[in-house]
């Protein structure tokens, strides 16, 4: 059997061999850009719309308007940092002031002590009340008691005390002042004036407390003020005893007075117990 012939590929590839292109002849440089020779270059102006051209400045663009933030939010964020600031600062000094100030008396003690001389100068007396004097005789030694005005009270110029002393039949009584055992002698009557207060109480430690007893020592002075007559004692005895010893209020033959107060500071374990001796 006789093979078909395909004369229909010979005529495709017949045209693809027609249809040749010949090349564009292009100049190619190496300083300016590649543009076709039949095509003139037009300069860079030409190819801008108008409105950009160099001739005209750009166009300027507005920023929309935006409404103003509230000018009251910001100042309201910095006075609420700074009152922060300050109850902060507050609280710290209120802190530091509570832990100091059970401990002030010592330290003022320590830094600053009493002046003694300042302290006598207030218990000065006239010429007129140095002769209204009262004769106290103790064995062969007459002592005179200088007048004074005002009411009955326990100065320590040592430590600062300047006490009114009150009398009681509880406790209570020490929530006044220094509390005279009424069931001991008094200056006037010579024997043992037991005299009590409080080393320190729900008051600020002062003039008015046993806070700084502890500071006394043997032949320090201090002076009791007794129904307008002026007493003075000197330490003779310094001793720390329990509650219960209670021999320390025995009466005795010579004048003399018993301070008594709680110790160690800020308990009542033991009672800190000073005596002193009446002197001219």
């Amino acid at each position: 059997m006789p093979k078909k012939t395909t004369p229909k590929k010979k005529t495709i590839r017949r045209s693809i061999k027609a249809k040749s292109v010949t090349p564009i002849p292009v100049s190619v440089s190496t300083a300016s850009p590649i543009i076709h020779e039949d095509i003139p270059a037009r300069p860079m102006s030409d190819t801008l719309p108008a409105e950009h051209s160099a001739a005209e400045p750009p166009m300027e663009i507005k920023q929309p308007l935006v409404p103003p933030t509230t000018p009251l939010i910001r100042p309201v964020k910095k006075t609420k940092r700074i009152w922060l600031r300050v109850a902060s600062i507050c609280l710290i000094i209120i802190g530091l002031a509570a832990v100091i100030y059970p401990f002030w008396p010592e330290i003022q003690y320590r830094f600053w002590p009493p002046n003694e001389n300042d302290a006598l100068g207030s218990l000065t007396v006239t010429a007129a009340e140095q002769a209204n004097t009262n004769t106290f005789r103790t064995g062969s030694l007459p002592i005179n008691h200088a007048a004074v005005e005002g009411e009955n009270r326990i100065i320590i110029d040592k430590i600062g005390v300047d006490m009114k002393i009150v009398e009681g039949t509880t406790e209570a009584a020490l929530n006044l002042g220094a509390w005279h055992l009424g069931y001991t002698s008094t200056p006037d009557k010579g024997g043992n004036t037991v005299i009590t207060a409080h080393r320190y109480k729900y008051r600020p430690p002062s003039k008015e407390t046993f806070y700084l007893l502890d500071k006394i020592e043997l032949g320090d002075t201090f002076q009791v003020n007794w129904e307008g007559l002026q007493y003075k004692y000197q330490v003779t005895d310094i001793k720390v005893v329990e509650p219960t010893d209670i021999y320390v209020l025995n009466p005795t033959s010579n004048p003399e007075v018993t301070l008594i107060t709680c110790t160690p500071l800020f308990t009542t374990k033991q009672r800190l117990v000073v005596i002193g001796q009446e002197i001219p």
